[in-house]
């Protein structure tokens, strides 16, 4: 694990760094102030989820009790690859408070689909539209492909064969135009 105690809060600060350079700041201060060798708990519970021990990264998550936007996230993550959609569920919604974004609603909708909660007031397809809506903003093609492919899933499990087919069709039309223009998917290039 030495190597992760130095690595992860050496990217940190790397990403303070550059949204620093990015936005115009000083980026100095975020160097000057890292410590590139920390053993918090929230290093350690990432380095067990990061090896897949997801019993142990619960333990060091719950000791770690942050409140930034990127502990819930990998918090929500994780609760949700251990099948606690409701407490995942409450950290998506918290990342959300603190930064709404179309890939964190898509997230929520999904567990919310997976607490079996699929219309109405804090639903699944209630998330998803979010999605959709926050995409918009920023449109960014690649997401709303995403969303609309989530999308598709949640019909298709909720009986719901035309608006499945509805939204396949918009994710097919996405993708050829995502394929002759310059939006490249950033994951795979393609």
């Amino acid at each position: 694990h030495e190597l992760y105690y130095r690595s992860l809060p050496f990217t940190q600060a790397m990403e303070s760094f550059c949204l620093a350079m990015k936005e115009g700041k000083d980026p100095a201060p975020c160097l000057q102030q890292a410590s590139f060798d920390e053993r918090s708990p929230y290093n350690e519970a990432l380095i067990h989820f990061r090896h897949m021990n997801y019993l142990e990264a619960e333990k060091w998550f719950e000791k770690a009790n942050l409140e930034s936007p990127e502990f819930y996230q990998v918090y929500a993550a994780l609760k949700t690859i251990l099948g606690k959609y409701s407490e995942a569920e409450e950290a998506y919604l918290k990342a959300t408070l603190k930064t709404p974004t179309p890939q964190l609603y898509e997230k929520l909708g999904k567990v919310r689909q997976s607490l079996g909660r699929y219309r109405g007031e804090r639903s699944a397809e209630e998330a998803f539209f979010k999605a959709l809506a926050l995409n918009e903003e920023k449109p960014n093609l690649v997401v709303k492909e995403k969303i609309y492919r989530a999308m598709v899933e949640f019909y298709k499990e909720i009986g719901e064969f035309g608006d499945a087919r509805t939204c396949l069709k918009k994710c097919k039309t996405m993708v050829k135009s995502r394929l002759l223009g310059k939006a490249k998917d950033p994951e795979y290039q393609v």
